[in-house]
Formats: C-alpha cells, sequence, structure tokens
C-alpha cells in the first residue's frame, strides 16, 4: 500500500468532523483512511481540542522542505568527496558524457551559424 500523505483538503475536513465531534472511526471512514493514519495526524497537530488544517499543513510544509534540504546536502557531500557507489558512479559519468557531447554540439552549430566569428566580431 503506497503512502500518501494528507492533503489540505483533507485536513480541512478533519478539522471540520472534529468540531462536530466525530469520532477518530468515522472520520477514517469518510476520509477513506485507517484509524492510526487519523489518530496520529490528529495527535501529532495539537490533538482533538487543538487542531487546525492551516497549522497542520504548515507544519508538514516545513518538514517536507527541511527533509528536501538534508537530502541536497547530503548528495552534495558525497558528490564532493566522490562517495557514490560504483554504479552510481557509472550513471553520473554517462550522464556527464551525454552533457558534454549536447553542449559541444551546440558550440559547433553556434560556430556554423556564426560563421566562425566571435560575438564582438558579430556586433559590428
Amino acid at each position: 500500500m503506497a503512502i500518501t500523505h494528507f492533503r489540505i483538503e483533507e485536513r480541512e475536513r478533519i478539522e471540520k468532523l472534529l468540531k462536530e465531534g466525530a469520532s477518530y472511526k468515522a472520520i477514517s471512514v469518510l476520509l477513506s483512511r485507517t484509524i492510526p493514519s487519523i489518530k496520529n495526524e490528529i495527535n501529532k497537530n495539537g490533538g482533538k481540542a487543538g487542531y487546525t488544517a492551516k497549522k497542520s499543513q504548515v507544519r508538514y510544509n516545513a518538514a517536507k522542505t527541511a527533509r528536501s534540504t538534508k537530502l541536497k546536502e547530503h548528495y552534495k557531500k558525497l558528490y564532493i568527496n566522490g562517495n557514490f557507489s560504483p554504479k552510481v558512479k557509472k550513471t553520473l559519468n554517462s550522464r556527464m558524457n551525454v552533457l558534454e557531447d549536447q553542449i559541444k554540439f551546440i558550440l559547433e552549430a553556434l560556430k556554423k551559424l556564426t560563421n566562425g566569428r566571435s560575438e564582438d566580431e558579430q556586433s559590428h
């Protein structure tokens, strides 16, 4: 079963249902989610009395951004240190070679289009 995060619309529905006094089970049925996922969402975001959709979404977005930044930094360190597995190194090298070939092709095409003149020569 795929893990899916709560969307803002679901969070707003949870907030509304809690204000109406709905149980975890009722909310889970209405949202087609498991009872534990509903409980976790509510409990980690203020509990039954303090849950708000906006606060929950802000918290989720902040955590998502932090994870993304942390992952980027991790891969940046790996790249700088060269600590990739042989398979990843092979993939990176392959992609770099393709990019280098594309850049060479573009530069050659530009050279042909400008008849080998430099940018300064073209403007005069």
